[in-house]
């Protein structure tokens, strides 16, 4: 009786070490998962982020541009 305790419990005790084992590579594979989804979650924001600071400005270099065609028309035009 004492040796059918004492294997079932060596098979018990290693049986929840191999558990625990592949638990804890699940948990490593789940946390670069989520740094990863963190990581593009993050350069998403700054992708965007980036593009709302430059379209103001791309709008201003446009307006600078169409006002100097203009200056330039009405310099012309007085020459004339």
């Amino acid at each position: 009786m004492k040796k059918y305790f004492f294997y079932s419990a060596s098979l018990l005790v290693l049986l929840g070490g191999s558990l625990t084992a592949c638990s804890k590579h699940d948990r490593a594979a789940s946390e670069q998962e989520q740094a990863g989804r963190i990581e593009s979650v993050t350069d998403r924001i700054a992708h965007d982020a980036v593009e709302d600071i430059q379209r103001p400005i791309g709008k201003a270099r446009a307006l600078q541009g169409a006002a100097e065609a203009r200056l330039d028309s009405l310099e012309e035009a007085q020459d004339e």
